[in-house]
């Protein structure tokens, strides 16, 4: 005779904590997979725990899709730890409460990967192009080309809306700036906030062919600031126009990007 009033949130507990730190050997964790196959709750938290180990063993390469996509998941769980639950052995219907929500393993652990997937966006924003923060030195605009190489060459946000585009460097340098039509071998990444000449630096990621090109946007009065350029096998090109100086740091030869930007009409 079945129970029904038996929970197996509640009845499967300390396995499925024993499962997810690894405490079964093969023929247990077989066993108790089979048991839960049809209970949705724990299939759920063993899903959800596999998608964050995932992302953590993958470390700094988290991307932003790989993000968004442990965000929804996680979303996903919050919610249907904080509403309704039914289980397919049970004739009657947990409905959500504050008190029930709170002590529902799900919703523990939903908090759980809430604050895993902060702390790894955090991570990956501060090797990922996040925002300078409040101490600034004027730094070598190439050193800052080669630490963003090396972190995959991801900007700070996709900005493929031209008004947008115009948005931020008006509200950075005081100017609303677009990019005119470029060559089919040339294109706009993305825009990133990694200082270089001044707290309020923009950089534009782009390539050009195969090969990845930057452009720091200044106010011209900043000039000044562009540190020499001593990294072997890249080139600077500094320009001014607009009321603005353009440093683009690739290993090309000549300038392939500055020649875009434009006011906007």
């Amino acid at each position: 005779m079945s129970n029904q009033n038996y929970d197996p949130i509640e009845g499967q507990q300390e396995l499925l904590e024993k499962y997810l730190d690894g405490l079964l050997d093969q023929k247990q964790s077989a066993e108790f997979l089979d048991s839960v196959r049809n209970d949705p709750v724990i299939s759920s938290q063993i899903k959800l725990q596999s998608s964050i180990d995932d992302a953590m063993r993958r470390g700094y390469s988290l991307s932003s899709s790989d993000a968004q996509s442990i965000q929804e998941k996680v979303g996903s769980m919050f919610s249907s730890a904080a509403t309704t639950v039914e289980h397919p052995d049970r004739t009657n219907t947990q409905t959500s409460s504050p008190e029930y929500a709170a002590s529902n393993p799900l919703f523990k652990m939903a908090l759980a990967a809430c604050l895993l997937v902060a702390i790894g966006i955090g991570v990956w924003n501060m090797s990922s192009n996040a925002p300078v923060g409040a101490h600034f030195e004027p730094e070598p605009l190439a050193l800052l080309y080669n630490e963003t190489l090396d972190q995959g060459f991801r900007p700070y946000y996709h900005c493929e809306d031209m008004p947008r585009f115009a948005d931020t460097f008006e509200s950075r340098q005081g100017v609303r700036l677009t990019l005119g039509q470029m060559p089919d071998d040339t294109r706009m990444l993305g825009l990133s906030y990694l200082g270089g000449i001044s707290r309020d630096t923009t950089a534009m990621l782009g390539k050009v062919g195969e090969e990845e090109v930057m452009v720091f946007v200044d106010v011209v009065e900043n000039r000044d600031q562009v540190l020499e350029n001593r990294v072997p096998g890249l080139n600077s090109f500094v320009e001014e126009k607009h009321g603005l100086v353009f440093v683009e740091v690739s290993p090309l030869e000549t300038a392939r990007m500055i020649q875009h930007f434009e006011l906007e009409k």
